[in-house]
């Protein structure tokens, strides 16, 4: 099937989902598994159905994304999802109501495991600045370590010895 199909299709598979139903849920995990080598269109259209979509449907297709991040485990996913993650889960923070909000909060605490601590810390960062209530829990990741150098010319050194 084409990269178009696939996308097409997997967005009109979302378009449907307008609650919380584990089974369309699990559809569509089984059908981003079989459609893995055009990830980045599944990947598109979970992340365009959360920028368009009312906030009332926002919560199934986050879990959708859960689902397929959780149940596949593909590096492939998570990579993708990672990269624009804290922007799309910051929208769809922000049209939501509180309850829903306490979901998203509960949803987002099991994700340490699968996106790194980044990714972590600027989604926290980015919803706290939407509501000051949300805590950043995700800690800024260190920089890596780097050991100082100094190099010498062994020239100058040959200088400084003779004189």
């Amino acid at each position: 099937m084409a990269v178009k199909d696939d996308y097409q299709d997997f967005k009109n598979a979302l378009n449907d989902l307008k609650i919380n139903s584990k089974p369309l849920i699990n559809f569509l995990t089984i059908l981003a598994e079989e459609k893995i080598h055009n990830a980045p269109q599944i990947v598109r259209a979970i992340e365009e159905r959360i920028l368009e979509t009312k906030g009332d449907y926002v919560l199934p297709v986050l879990y959708v994304l859960d689902s397929i991040v959780k149940n596949l485990r593909s590096t492939t996913y998570i990579q993708l999802f990672e990269n624009k993650l804290p922007v799309i889960f910051a929208s769809a923070f922000n049209k939501v109501d509180e309850r829903t909000r306490l979901a998203m909060f509960k949803l987002r605490q099991t994700w340490p495991q699968y996106f790194s601590g980044g990714t972590l810390h600027n989604l926290d960062t980015r919803t706290h600045y939407i509501d000051p209530a949300w805590p950043i829990t995700a800690r800024v990741p260190d920089p890596s370590p780097s050991t100082p150098t100094i190099h010498i010319n062994p020239d100058f050194i040959q200088r400084v010895c003779r004189i």
